[in-house]
């Protein structure tokens, strides 16, 4: 009895550090993830300000290109109404006035300048758009980086198929909760099956009403 005992005292030894050394590799293991999701953390934190920084820019420049508009607007009307009334007034000889020559080219310099200034307008009005979601997108990741995966896939898309940054702020309230919701039920693993297999079930039906359809 003595022997077995002593046998059984090494062998309940060696299992109890086995059971430590795991314990301690699972540590290490979950400490290294936490690092990881940290660092993961700090990155999005920073380029999340970083969008933000360079949207607030962007702000600035709208702000300036707007009054830009409305100056070269004002300076367009005014030019606009020297030119009709100088139209009005008969010409001396039937020969155009010098003046009013002028004014038409500097209502012609006046479109171009605010046709440039809109299009301009309209490349910070997108670029400031995709910046706002970006940083949204962002600090979602930061809270949750595989809704912040699976949002970044379906913008991806919404683009492909059309770009809603671009449309009305109507379509852009409308486009972006709809985004979210699909996120949220294609991170179920039900409804992401029942999803792919309705789809896959959808497209074999077509496929087969087009095979079995008569062909003139």
């Amino acid at each position: 009895d003595v022997s077995m005992a002593s046998r059984e005292k090494p062998s309940l030894h060696d299992e109890n550090e086995a059971q430590l050394k795991q314990l301690e590799l699972r540590c290490s293991e979950l400490s290294g993830i936490s690092d990881d999701a940290l660092s993961r953390l700090e990155a999005s934190q920073q380029e999340s300000r970083a969008w933000r920084e360079t949207a607030g820019r962007r702000e600035e420049e709208l702000k300036a290109a707007a009054t830009e508009m409305d100056r070269l607007e004002k300076a367009l009307c005014e030019a606009q109404l020297r030119v009709k009334e100088l139209s009005a007034r008969p010409h001396q000889g039937g020969t155009p006035d010098s003046h009013q020559e002028g004014l038409a080219d500097e209502v012609a310099y006046l479109r171009k300048s605010l046709e440039v200034k809109e299009q301009k307008l309209q490349e910070v009005v997108k670029e400031k758009a995709v910046l706002e979601q970006r940083s949204v997108a962002s600090r979602a990741a930061a809270r949750d980086p595989e809704y912040g995966l699976m949002l970044d896939a379906h913008t991806a898309i919404a683009a492909a198929f059309g770009d809603s940054l671009a449309g009305p702020p109507v379509v852009r309230c409308i486009d972006e909760p709809l985004l979210r919701f699909t996120a949220v039920l294609l991170r179920q693993p039900f409804f992401r099956r029942a999803f792919f297999a309705s789809s896959a079930l959808v497209w074999t039906f077509a496929l087969h009403r087009v095979a079995a359809a008569p062909h003139p």
